[in-house]
């Protein structure tokens, strides 16, 4: 019952917000998902090589590095605290929270590891409350699972975005991103690279609105039990996506 249920608003959501299209995407993956893991990213570009205007939020916010010792903070922003253990729950909740309870763990583990190796996490802040999350890949970059890629010394590779639902919609991730490639320009980089889902519309009409230019688009497969990744080029260049691990342009 639960699991209909799941399926019911997620039907209903993506028909509200994303359309037909982005529906049958889904069902696709999931017709798909017994055999191999599948997707479709649309790759975006920025010249960085020119100065930016700076961009503002339509509320008042702080705009700064996460540091290690905020981890924990993050993972929580995303993941939700976790539930006290003597806390009575359905079976649907105790299945939720044993989900989140694997995130918080995954991505714990996997932020420490992503700062010590030179990404840059940054967040905004309303008061001491954390109101938006994005990251900057520079030595490496992993767009889609399985697949990674090095970053020439001039690039830099924008991802992982969140935020909170009562947040949205006050031009906070604009504001952030903003901060976010004028730091890389500081640091020698000249050109940007991102990635959306195809089901991820909103996201694109952002991008968009800011000026980053859809490039590529690719289809991944990753067959259940290879554990490797196959890159289809459907349409455009997918630049630095398809450059193996290690080599880096002159």
């Amino acid at each position: 019952m639960y699991i209909l249920r799941r399926y019911y608003r997620e039907t209903r959501d993506t028909l509200r917000y994303h359309g037909l299209l982005v529906l049958l995407y889904k069902i696709l993956i999931k017709c798909a998902s017994p055999f191999a893991r599948v997707g479709i990213d649309i790759l975006f570009y920025m010249d960085l090589s020119e100065p930016l205007s700076e961009k503002h939020a339509r509320i008042e916010i702080d705009i700064r590095e996460a540091s290690e010792a905020e981890i924990e903070r993050l993972v929580r922003v995303q993941y939700g605290t976790p539930l006290p253990l003597d806390a009575r729950l359905s079976d649907d909740e105790e299945y939720e929270e044993a989900l989140r309870t694997r995130q918080r763990a995954v991505y714990r583990e996997r932020y420490a590891e992503d700062l010590r190796i030179g990404d840059k996490c940054f967040v905004a802040r309303v008061g001491e409350e954390i109101v938006h999350i994005n990251w900057s890949r520079y030595p490496r970059a992993h767009p889609v699972p399985g697949c990674v890629f090095d970053l020439a010394p001039d690039e830099v590779f924008t991802t992982d975005a969140f935020t909170p639902d009562e947040w949205r919609g006050k031009s906070i991730h604009t504001a952030v991103l903003n901060a976010m490639l004028r730091f890389a320009q500081g640091l020698g980089r000249r050109k940007a690279y991102t990635s959306t889902g195809l089901e991820a519309t909103g996201s694109r009409r952002g991008l968009l609105r800011l000026g980053w230019k859809p490039i590529g688009t690719l289809l991944y497969v990753i067959p259940r039990r290879l554990g490797r990744t196959y890159l289809i080029r459907l349409q455009g260049d997918l630049g630095p996506l398809l450059r193996p691990v290690g080599l880096q342009p002159d």
